[in-house]
């Protein structure tokens, strides 16, 4: 979620400076635009980061299920207090997952990770992951990082721009709903070169394919 003191906590304006980076596509744009509450703007972002986890290529092939807190079975009407988002892994695993929503000039420290640390520390919660939207941390918020069990995987910024996801097509009306890049063809000369590969193999169990990179 977001914190007061972010875009996101007034009502926007043309005149509003502007602290959150674009981010990929204006992601991060279109989303402090379209709100004008931190609350919402958080919600907002949790949804979206429950549809990343659902359909992103990697972590699709790592959860079954992904759940917003508060359609988890496993919360038993408590307050999250720093859990937004829980998957199960297909391992049989939990993971604990925080989103948080936040400017680019706001460091993410020791008291912003405790509460999250804390929730995530105990059972059911075998992995635990912290998103956030700044690439900001106080040196006290890295060094407590390093030896937490479980351990706490981040994702940030590049995450966002490595995923498959067309973000400019990203609409915050609809934040469940996710396009992905349209599928790369071959060329006309790796498509040669593959039939030669697959003809070669008719007659020979072993090969090499060399071909310039990119």
């Amino acid at each position: 979620m977001t914190e007061p003191g972010t875009p996101g906590n007034a009502p926007t304006s043309a005149k509003q400076p502007i602290y959150l980076p674009a981010g990929p596509g204006r992601l991060f744009e279109k989303l402090r635009d379209h709100v004008i509450t931190h609350q919402a703007a958080g919600l907002v972002f949790e949804r979206l980061m429950k549809q990343f986890f659902i359909q992103d290529p990697v972590f699709s092939q790592r959860f079954t299920q992904v759940y917003l807190w508060s359609e988890w079975p496993g919360q038993k009407r408590e307050h999250d207090d720093g859990i937004d988002l829980v998957a199960n892994e297909r391992d049989g695993g939990v993971c604990a997952i925080q989103c948080k929503f936040f400017a680019e000039d706001r460091y993410i420290d020791k008291k912003r990770l405790e509460p999250f640390l804390t929730s995530s520390a105990r059972k059911p919660f075998t992995s635990r992951i912290f998103v956030t939207t700044t690439q900001k941390w106080t040196s006290m918020a890295e060094k407590i990082l390093l030896d937490q069990q479980p351990l706490v995987q981040r994702i940030g910024i590049a995450e966002f721009e490595a995923s498959p996801f067309d973000w400019e097509r990203f609409e915050p009306d609809h934040p469940d709903q996710l396009f992905q890049h349209s599928q790369k063809t071959i060329r006309p000369h790796q498509t040669e070169a593959v039939n030669n590969v697959l003809e070669g193999f008719k007659t020979n169990d072993r090969g090499k394919l060399i071909m310039a990179c990119g």
